[in-house]
C-alpha cells in the first residue's frame, strides 16, 4: 500500500508466477462482493514481479490496457528500477494530480510518452520557448493536448490556450476530446471571432486554420491579448499543418508566447 497522510493513494500487488497474475489478482479484489470500497481513494494501482518489472492503471482497467513504464536508468533489476521511478514521492504525486484524469467518463492516466511529452513542453512554456512534439498515429496526442492545457490553466491563471489545427473535421474532435476530459473549449469561426476570444482566459480556443487564413492586417494578435500581463499562448498545431504560413503567422504573437507545435504523422 502507498498512503499519503493516511489516505491510501496506490495499490501494489507482487506475484513471484507472473504480472498478469498480479493484475487479475488487484482486479479480482475491485469486485463488490471483495474489498471494492477499499479501492475508493486509490489513484494507481501497480502489479509486478523480479522478471518483467512493473505494470500500472487506474482502478477498473481492464488487463490489456495495463502500461509499463520506460525510462531510461542504470539499474538493471526492473522492479527496482520502475519502484524507484514511479513510486518516489514525488513522481506519484505528480501522476495523480497532473497526468490523470477521466475521458468519456473512463479515468485514465499518462503513458511514458505522454508523460515525458508534457514535462518537456513544461519546460519550454515557463520559458516562454516553443518546440515541436513529434508522435506517431494513436500514441494519445490529443490527451498530451489536455494535461499541457490544464498544467498551463494552473500556472498561468491569466494565460490564454490556443490550439490550431489544419482541418475542421479535426477541429470539432478536439472539442469533443476536451468536452470528454470536462474541459470547454470554445472554437473559433473566423479571424474576428478569435481575437474577440483572446480577450477572455476562462476557455481554450481551438480555430481551424483555414478559417484564419484569409484573415490578414486586422486587429494583431498582441494587442487582443494585451489585457493580461501574465499571458501565455500555447499554439498547439495538428497532424500535417502547413507549417510556413502557421509560422508567418506566429509571428505577430506576444513575445512571451510559447508556440508547441505537435504532428500525427508517422515517422
Amino acid at each position: 500500500m502507498l498512503y499519503v497522510n493516511g489516505i491510501a493513494l496506490g495499490v501494489v500487488e507482487l506475484k513471484k508466477s507472473t504480472v498478469g497474475e498480479g493484475i487479475r489478482q488487484t482486479l479480482d479484489n475491485q469486485r463488490p462482493e471483495l474489498i471494492q470500497h477499499f479501492f475508493t481513494t486509490v489513484q494507481i494501482t501497480f502489479a509486478g514481479n523480479d522478471s518483467e518489472g512493473l505494470r500500472y492503471a487506474p482502478i477498473q482497467t481492464p488487463q490489456p490496457y495495463w502500461l509499463a513504464w520506460k525510462e531510461d536508468s542504470e539499474i538493471s533489476a526492473w522492479l527496482d528500477r520502475d519502484v524507484i521511478r514511479m513510486m518516489a514521492p514525488a513522481r506519484f504525486l505528480e501522476l495523480i494530480h497532473d497526468f490523470t484524469l477521466f475521458d468519456a467518463g473512463i479515468k485514465k492516466i499518462a503513458r511514458p510518452n505522454q508523460y515525458f511529452a508534457v514535462k518537456a513542453a513544461q519546460e519550454r512554456v515557463a520559458a516562454r520557448e516553443g518546440g515541436i512534439i513529434w508522435q506517431t498515429q494513436g500514441s494519445g496526442k490529443s490527451l498530451i493536448m489536455v494535461m499541457l492545457a490544464r498544467w498551463i490553466r494552473e500556472a498561468f491563471p491569466d494565460g490564454r490556450i490556443l490550439v490550431v489545427t489544419d482541418r475542421k473535421e479535426l477541429d470539432s474532435q478536439i472539442e469533443e476530446v476536451f468536452g470528454n476530459t470536462g474541459d470547454k473549449v470554445r472554437r473559433a469561426r473566423s479571424g474576428n471571432d478569435l481575437m474577440a476570444a483572446l480577450a477572455e482566459p476562462r476557455h481554450a480556443l481551438s480555430c481551424c486554420w483555414r478559417s484564419i487564413r484569409a484573415w490578414r492586417g486586422r486587429t494583431s494578435p498582441a494587442s487582443a491579448a494585451s489585457t493580461s500581463r501574465k499571458r501565455v499562448g500555447s499554439n498547439i498545431v495538428g497532424t500535417r499543418p502547413p507549417w510556413r504560413p502557421i509560422c508567418r503567422f506566429s509571428r505577430n504573437w506576444p513575445r512571451n508566447c510559447a508556440m508547441s507545435p505537435r504532428t500525427g504523422c508517422c515517422l
